[in-house]
């Protein structure tokens, strides 16, 4: 599953936002309340199971890290 299918494109620009802006060291915590927290049910219906909110915001911190393009691909 990529982040392109449990996150809207506007939940990515977000994060995109928030990676450009935010610490290193803060953007994890930061991306979990405020972009992964709120919409966790609908991703953990999309992924029929149960997701950590912080594990995903380093899967997106991570494929920020790497390209910001690469959001749309990245793979859970």
């Amino acid at each position: 599953m990529r982040l392109i299918d449990i996150l809207t494109e506007a939940e990515i620009q977000r994060a995109i936002d928030l990676y450009s802006s935010a610490p290193r060291e803060a953007f994890a915590a930061q991306c979990a309340e405020t972009i992964i927290a709120p919409v966790i049910e609908r991703i953990n219906s999309k992924t029929g199971q149960e997701n950590d909110p912080r594990y995903l915001a380093y899967v997106i911190l991570n494929a920020c890290m790497q390209n910001k393009s690469l959001l749309s691909k990245t793979r859970l």
